[in-house]
């Protein structure tokens, strides 16, 4: 399992708005949407499972 650093912000408020994910060290203007990165397809997936988790998707 791959370790990823703290600083992302992952919003996703269904199907009808865009899922997103920020890196506010490198972004915190939150203007670059990292969701679509293969390179953080399985911290995606980790936000995704979270948020099945805790009953939001």
């Amino acid at each position: 399992m791959k370790q990823f650093r703290y600083g992302w912000k992952y919003q996703f408020y269904g199907p009808d708005m865009p899922e997103v994910l920020f890196d506010l060290r490198k972004n915190p203007e939150e203007t670059t949407n990292f969701i679509g990165e293969p390179e953080y397809g399985e911290l995606v997936e980790r936000f995704r499972l979270r948020a099945k988790e805790l009953k939001f998707s």
